[in-house]
């Protein structure tokens, strides 16, 4: 679609995105004590989704080896579902009281 419309295409890892989002609840100045340092490479990630589970060794920003995968989307489809199940206590889960 790039090349017909003559404009640059900008190749976009999906997973990376994922692996990196760890990194993103840093501490910062004046900021509350809840947020964790910066995660420093080398780490490993999970990802579990309705269709895949892999374990991502993650080395530096597009350095990732996927480490193992499943055969199979019954990891995913278990997180899904067990999900699903617990946001009906969404309402509960809120209250803090």
């Amino acid at each position: 679609m790039g090349k017909q419309l003559e404009i640059p295409v900008i190749p976009v890892s999906h997973l990376e995105g994922h692996v990196l989002t760890s990194r993103f609840n840093q501490a910062q100045p004046n900021q509350n004590k809840d947020t964790f340092p910066l995660l420093k490479f080398p780490y490993l990630s999970v990802l579990l989704t309705g269709k895949h589970a892999e374990i991502v060794l993650n080395r530096g920003v597009g350095l990732h080896t996927v480490m193992g995968m499943s055969i199979d989307s019954g990891i995913g489809e278990c997180i899904d579902k067990a999900f699903k199940q617990f946001m009906k206590f969404e309402d509960v889960l809120k209250d803090k009281a």
